[in-house]
């Protein structure tokens, strides 16, 4: 059986692995896993074997309510596209520089956790950016998510911006941050509470929720209230991303697994993401040899 392994001490060991079927609620139907050690012959699925990491691990969640999914796997040329089938592909602005690598953060994990892929580099002294037209308005319900990975910070750099309706960034003390607007002004920043540090790899989702927002960050809700001005204005004026076409607040740094929809995130669901494994509400999981609640992340820990 193709699995990863995560940690195996003397103490320790955590596995995991696609299920073959869902694991039954009652007792009386559970299906049997069992572990076994000194088979000399079973192959090794480690975080050395990234064909394995690959098809245990998922960039591709299955939600309802997608808008834009770019998994920014291109690796060349000067488009992003959208394969969630809206069509909502991205052109470059200036030169954005491909890393032939897929981003290589995930659950505290050092590893490039998939063998193929690649991400974008954005270069703020460049202007570099993605343009997407214009797009996304009108919706009470919306997600901008990505994992990131600034490498200035102490002045705002945006993610995602949609002119006079909603800017999704970073602020200029390296929080997370969005802003919404009503097509004329500006409701105030709503920061969330975690201090970015230079370098180091996030994942974000901005979320707003009717005339609530959430900023969930690593898997867990770190900051939350309510907006004045809500939804996502209307449909006249351009989505850019990591590009500031007006004030030249551009991102710097890297970018990767950028989508956008209108399905809201729970904080289940935010962690399984985070950890790149499919959530599925009537799921449940088993870890420390204990079957939890239903809600849990379509794989198998053991530790």
């Amino acid at each position: 059986m193709e699995r990863y392994v995560e940690t195996f001490t003397s103490s320790n060991v955590t596995i995991w692995f696609k299920l073959r079927e869902d694991i039954a609620t009652s007792t009386a139907t559970s299906t049997a896993y069992r572990l076994y050690y000194g088979n000399s012959n079973a192959t090794a699925g480690s975080d050395t074997n990234l064909d394995t990491v690959d098809n245990i691990f998922t960039k591709d969640f299955g939600e309802a309510g997608l808008l834009g999914l770019w998994h920014m796997d291109e690796g060349a040329g000067t488009t992003i596209n959208d394969t969630s089938g809206n069509g909502n592909n991205g052109t470059f602005v200036n030169t954005p520089a491909w890393q032939a690598e897929d981003f290589p953060q995930w659950d505290g994990q050092t590893i490039t956790p998939f063998k193929n892929g690649s991400y974008l580099v954005f270069a703020d002294a460049e202007n570099d950016g993605i343009t997407l037209g214009n797009k996304f308005g009108g919706l009470t319900n919306f997600f901008v998510e990505a994992w990131i990975q600034p490498q200035t910070l102490a002045a705002y750099r945006f993610v995602m911006y949609k002119e006079a309706s909603f800017i999704f960034a970073i602020d200029n003390t390296n929080h997370p941050a969005l802003i919404t607007g009503n097509g004329s002004s500006w409701d105030g920043w709503k920061v969330a509470n975690t201090v970015l540090t230079m370098g180091s790899r996030y994942l974000v989702r901005f979320q707003i929720e009717g005339n609530t927002w959430k900023i969930f960050l690593n898997g867990q809700l770190d900051g939350s209230g309510a907006l004045a001005y809500s939804g996502t204005g209307n449909n006249t004026q351009g989505v850019d991303v990591g590009y500031d076409h007006v004030g030249g607040q551009n991102w710097n740094g890297g970018m990767d697994e950028l989508r956008a929809g209108t399905s809201m995130q729970t904080v289940d669901e935010a962690n399984a993401r985070y950890k790149r494994r499919l959530w599925v509400a009537s799921d449940i999981v088993a870890k420390d040899g204990n079957f939890a609640a239903a809600g849990a992340e379509q794989a198998l820990g053991m530790g």
